[in-house]
């Protein structure tokens, strides 16, 4: 017997500007259909200064984090804008 697994994809941009642990916690409620703050806080699941530090505009490099948040499994990566 086996059990069938879906998989919803869902993605969420943010801006330079926004903070990252927040747009994630947002991201996952909007998913779930709940309020951000029914959540279990984001730190208790990712270290979120190191998160922040990974996405931040002045790091060098390219940044993916994947982890299980609440009842989602989020992916996280820089999103590579091309310049004319």
């Amino acid at each position: 017997m086996y059990h069938r697994r879906y998989v919803i994809i869902m993605r969420y941009n943010f801006g330079p500007d926004e903070n990252i642990c927040y747009a994630i916690t947002d991201a996952v409620s909007d998913f779930e259909n709940c309020r951000p703050r029914d959540l279990v806080p984001l730190q208790n699941t990712i270290d979120a200064e190191v998160l922040e530090k990974l996405f931040a505009p002045q790091f060098e490099g390219e940044a993916y984090v994947s982890f299980q948040y609440s009842n989602s499994y989020v992916s996280v990566q820089e999103a590579l804008s091309s310049s004319g």
